[in-house]
């Protein structure tokens, strides 16, 4: 399976250190040129909906965001124009030990199973799906875990985030987290097979909290609410769909 590691262009000691740890596991591998948020504009980006955005957070997505979003769905265009499942990898990961034996048996996953994670940042629960083996199991999360530093990705799912993603307002994690938008089951691998390098500051940078007005966080709570009914009557569905009970 073709792994991709996104990364800027400029970031040239995180892709010294995840390519010497790719190397030494003798893995196929290449660089994605991310997209800077900053400084360049991406065809996504017109399809950012910033006044939905504001209207029920209080403030837009950050350059950073904007970027990593952008340079997410150019991988998915990727998978669909290559028409071939791809490992997505961020540069910012450490690989767990037991990395390499897994990742010999994705394919397998893959004929079945459009799209799982394979890193997480966010404590998770789940139902485990079916057994990889004796150490690790293929889940279905039943609660957010966000993260994009890991993920397995199929032309099928690739195109319907694609597809979902023609007026977006969130980070490319939220999005992807949402089922009932894009139809694209949150599987992922447990334990995980990457871990989030502490040593290596986000580039995506730090948020001041701003100031929310009350009208704004009235308005937050209740479209809050309102996708948590959306997400509680898609979970129903989507257990039956895989056969699991919730």
């Amino acid at each position: 399976m073709r792994i991709i590691i996104v990364s800027l262009k400029h970031s040239l000691e995180r892709r010294k250190k995840i390519e010497k740890t790719l190397s030494a596991l003798k893995l196929p591998f290449c660089f994605f040129d991310a997209v800077d948020g900053k400084n360049e504009h991406h065809k996504i980006f017109d399809h950012y909906n910033n006044k939905k955005r504001v209207f029920i957070k209080g403030y837009p997505l950050k350059p950073g965001e904007l970027g990593c979003f952008a340079s997410h769905y150019s991988l998915w265009e990727r998978c669909v124009e290559l028409n071939e499942p791809l490992l997505v990898l961020e540069d910012d990961i450490e690989l767990e030990d037991d990395f390499l034996n897994v990742y010999k048996k994705m394919h397998l996953l893959t004929e079945s199973i459009p799209y799982f994670r394979i890193g997480r940042v966010l404590d998770a629960k789940y139902k485990i799906f079916k057994q990889i083996d004796d150490c690790h199991d293929l889940v279905l999360y039943t609660k957010p875990v966000r993260s994009t530093q890991g993920y397995m990705i199929t032309p099928e799912a690739a195109k319907k985030f694609i597809d979902a993603a023609y007026n977006w307002y969130e980070p490319v994690d939220d999005f992807m987290e949402k089922e009932w938008l894009h139809g694209v089951l949150n599987f992922g691998i447990e334990p995980p097979l990457i871990r989030h390098d502490f040593n290596i500051h986000s580039e995506i940078g730090e948020r001041a909290k701003p100031y929310i007005p009350l009208n704004v966080r009235v308005i937050r709570e209740l479209y809050r609410s309102y996708e948590s009914i959306r997400k509680l009557c898609y979970s129903f569905y989507k257990m039956r769909k895989v056969n699991l009970t919730t």
